[in-house]
């Protein structure tokens, strides 16, 4: 679709000069994917899809013979290549969604860098509130009873394979390379296009569901994808953001002491809307949210072990840390013994390593293990307290604090599920138990 973006001779599109990267963008995303149909699709195919298009643009701006020509060209195509066309439009909006996703960063980028409000965003509504005189101590207060519980609800036609939801985020990752494309040299500028052409083009190429119809495992995948590498990365994020939007609004320092947001699912426990939902799709779903959780703290824990590198020789440490080590290292003698010598001097990597194993016991439910995420929590908060307390500011305690929130949210259990069911089956539940 090298023009799919295109407007037709007669019909000049301007845009704001806010949202001319995102037209470059778009007029780029259409031209090598238009680029790679004519390579990658079944012969023909790309014509037709200029065709439809085409055709598709003169009846919206009231051809009614254009209309009349889409319908038949569409009634023409055999059912192979109607696939193939539907694809085809459906690569398209995908890329160009991607791109819109990604302008979006960019306008906040801008915001920030001229030290303004953006519309809609924290910053805006903090100042909203103290322009209308909403003083801190009530923000506060409000703080401390508010929380927002997003819930995700099972969509089957929507639960794309993650390995496609993995090449959306390169892509987008590489957009976001690009804005700042007028300091970029033409070679660089050619490799990120390199990069989105290998994702555009092994997307194409790759099957959007897996054969069948997506089970309750395929629906559940869908939702933790979004959980544990989306939101699992933003939320500490969005804590930061509000505590700076609030300092900026009201002129003094402001803590957001809880977490405001929380997670929910309906999918893998939603026996009500879904009959294939039961006992062992629950169990199996909360085996898979603890899994996925204890696995993105496990690789918290290796990149605070690679920057909490402090030695007792160079600054003090809390003496509480020291206990914990001494107390882990007798409890657990087998992972001490397993500790580098080098790390004698390094009580927090001597912690981090001890707390590592724990979680792996958690895992496997073996004695020694976090028995929840609290105690987890306060070997964390063990670790916040020391560096606070010893010229850590900048040297990683904000790495533990984003460790903190992320355990306050997500715990051990990720997102909690709702079991679903239908009122009249647990009255019937509860009559028989009454008998």
């Amino acid at each position: 679709m090298a023009r799919m973006d295109a407007p037709l001779p007669d019909e000049p599109i301007l845009f704001p000069p806010k949202d001319r990267p995102l037209r470059e963008d778009v007029r780029r995303l259409g031209a090598q994917l238009g680029e790679l149909l004519r390579e990658l699709a079944p012969e023909g195919v790309y014509a037709k899809v200029e065709a439809a298009r085409r055709l598709a643009r003169r009846r919206r701006r009231g051809d009614a013979r254009a209309g009349d020509a889409l319908a038949e060209r569409l009634r023409a195509l055999t059912p192979d290549t109607a696939f193939e066309v539907v694809r085809a439009f459906s690569a398209y909006f995908g890329v160009v969604n991607l791109a819109e996703e990604t302008h979006r960063l960019r306008r906040n980028l801008d915001y920030l860098r001229a030290d303004e409000a953006q519309p809609g965003g924290l910053r805006a509504a903090a100042e909203e509130l103290a322009r209308r005189g909403v003083s801190l101590d009530e923000v506060r207060d409000a703080l401390a009873r508010l929380t927002v519980e997003p819930v995700f609800t099972a969509h089957p036609t929507e639960s794309l394979r993650r390995t496609l939801l993995k090449k959306d985020q390169r892509m987008a990752r590489a957009l976001v390379e690009r804005f700042d494309a007028a300091r970029l040299d033409a070679r660089t500028l050619a490799t990120i296009d390199r990069r989105i052409a290998l994702e555009i083009a092994s997307g194409w190429q790759t099957e959007e569901q897996l054969p069948g119809r997506p089970s309750v495992a395929d629906e559940v995948e869908h939702v933790l994808f979004f959980l544990s590498e989306v939101l699992y990365r933003v939320v500490p994020a969005l804590h930061e953001e509000l505590e700076r939007a609030l300092t900026s609004a009201y002129g003094e320092p402001v803590r957001v002491e809880r977490p405001l947001v929380r997670f929910a699912s309906w999918v893998g426990g939603d026996m009500d809307g879904n009959p294939n939902v039961g006992a062992d799709t629950i169990r199996a779903t909360l085996a898979r949210h603890r899994e996925l959780v204890l696995r993105r703290y496990k690789e918290e824990l290796r990149g605070l072990h690679e920057h909490l590198s402090q030695s007792t020789t160079r600054v003090a440490v809390d003496a509480e840390v020291l206990a914990r080590v001494a107390e882990y290292d007798a409890r657990f003698p087998d992972e001490a013994a397993a500790l580098p010598p080098g790390y004698a001097d390094m009580p927090y990597r001597r912690l981090l390593w001890s707390m590592s194993a724990r979680l792996a016991r958690r895992g496997a439910d073996a004695p020694g293990a976090y028995e929840h995420p609290e105690a987890f929590r306060a070997d964390l908060a063990l670790i916040a307290r020391s560096l606070e307390r010893h010229a850590g500011a900048r040297a990683g305690l904000e790495l533990v604090r984003r460790a903190l929130w992320r355990v306050d949210v997500f715990g051990f259990h990720l997102a909690a599920l709702d079991a679903r069911q239908d009122a009249l089956v647990h009255r019937r539940a509860a009559a028989r138990g009454a008998r």
